[in-house]
């Protein structure tokens, strides 16, 4: 049986170096009966996804960057450029090589461009990479993406680069309560799952096994 209160929460990603435009619309289709929060597609895509979701309720988003925030500043604001003036939510990796070497304030500027080019017109969702991270450093990366003028934060690529953890959820939600809004991502793969990170403080669920993590599938 479905649960309401976890599909709401989902955000599904049909992003792929092999996906072709039949799959995309395939999987659109195969989606569109349910409540699910966002669909993350890559920019190619976009204009089809836009599209296809037009009038669903369902938020659309691009990712770029991925998986370690490498890119420029300039190439991150033309891309959000992009994305604001075709309304899309934006999912960005902060710079993990800056973040790395102790350089916090170099990964804030370069979120700070980001989201001051959005004017609050689209949601940013900063991207930590927490399966990477000490509690130390998360704590230190929250604070910056809350100083930066986002609260929205999304644990892992979900790209085989480590998983989110029960105690990094609890460790966020409980230094930042609801100051954070989060988003899990990086193996929640069933129903189960999925209740104890919400129960930990999780917010939102990024998933590839949708179908088993709000209970359609065993």
């Amino acid at each position: 049986m479905i649960d309401p209160d976890i599909e709401k929460r989902v955000i599904v990603a049909p992003v792929s170096s092999t996906i072709t435009e039949v799959e995309l619309r395939e999987f659109i289709d195969e989606i569109r009966p349910y409540k699910f929060r966002s669909v993350i597609v890559d920019e190619y895509y976009l204009d089809l996804a836009l599209q296809l979701l037009r009038g669903s309720g369902k938020r659309v988003g691009i990712v770029f960057s991925y998986p370690h925030g490498g890119m420029t500043t300039e190439t991150k604001v033309r891309l959000t450029e992009i994305a604001v003036n075709k309304g899309s939510d934006i999912i960005v990796p902060l710079n993990m090589n800056a973040i790395k070497s102790g350089d916090y304030k170099a990964a804030m500027d370069d979120l700070k461009s980001i989201i001051s080019t959005v004017h609050g017109k689209v949601d940013v969702i900063a991207l930590p990479q927490v399966a990477i991270l000490t509690l130390v450093e998360i704590a230190k990366v929250c604070d910056m993406i809350l100083e930066a003028g986002t609260n929205i934060v999304k644990t892992n690529t979900g790209l085989g680069l480590g998983e989110t953890l029960l105690e990094h959820v609890e460790f966020i939600k409980r230094r930042y309560k609801d100051d954070l809004i989060i988003e899990i991502s990086g193996g929640i793969r069933n129903l189960e799952q999925a209740r104890e990170f919400v129960k930990a403080g999780a917010d939102r669920i990024h998933t590839s096994s949708w179908k088993q993590v709000i209970g359609l599938e065993d």
